[in-house]
């Protein structure tokens, strides 16, 4: 074009576009510097931090163009797309559902490492931001149990501090989701995982509907600052 070197003026006004999508993101095409219109020319307040839920990935429904129970690295529908990424280094871990349940999730077989990976966030300008996710633990066997930490979370490859809550066959957690809540997650967030070890991982465990949520410090009722749990 013969404008591209222009700077677009100040203030709020209209721009006249064509929408297109390209690998995964949003773009604007402007055809010519008379697509840029009534520019006010007043400095623009900065925008305040952003409350409510940013990202918010639930894994769909279970069916899939991709395939049945695709692997991490091979699944192309996610909720939440570029720039996010999401990959699975040892590539044990697949997207399933469980037979009358509404939705998908990330299967995380026992007896396996954990690395799952999700990279992409940006946290910034967004208030204090609270991590939300659910985790169900694989506790079909009488006798057998197990522990929420056992799947542990890292922001940024800092091991956050997590919840000590025994999960039990006999209490009826078999496939029992519960929700943890941790506050206060650090600005400019590139990087979310996931990990455990065979060790720890004896069970096998289901991860779903991972969110970032943006507000005041007691956003998504976490009063104090506290890690909250509840199924």
């Amino acid at each position: 074009s013969d404008f591209a070197k222009d700077i677009l003026p100040v203030g709020k006004g209209t721009v006249v576009g064509i929408l297109s999508r390209f690998n995964g993101g949003w773009q604007l095409f402007l055809r010519t510097i008379g697509d840029v219109k009534d520019f006010d020319g007043l400095p623009v307040t900065p925008e305040q931090p952003t409350a409510g839920t940013f990202f918010n990935e639930t894994f769909g429904t279970g069916t899939y163009p991709s395939g049945n129970r695709p692997k991490i690295n091979e699944f192309t529908d996610f909720d939440m797309k570029a720039p996010i990424q999401y990959a699975d280094a040892l590539a044990w871990a697949d997207i399933r559902s469980v037979s009358g349940d509404n939705g998908a999730h990330i299967w995380l077989p026992a007896n396996r490492e954990v690395a799952l990976k999700i990279t992409g966030l940006n946290t910034a300008n967004k208030g204090a931001v609270t991590l939300s996710f659910q985790l169900a633990a694989n506790l079909f066997d009488a006798g057998t149990t197990a522990n929420l930490n056992d799947i542990q979370v890292k922001v940024n490859g800092a091991l956050l501090s997590f919840t000590n809550q025994v999960l039990s066959n006999a209490a009826g957690d078999n496939g029992k989701f519960y929700t943890i809540t941790i506050p206060n997650i650090p600005q400019t967030t590139t990087t979310l995982e996931f990990v455990s070890s065979a060790e720890l991982n004896k069970v096998g465990f289901r991860l779903d509907n991972i969110k970032l949520i943006g507000g005041d410090s007691n956003t998504g009722g976490v009063p104090g600052g506290t890690i909250v749990v509840t199924p």
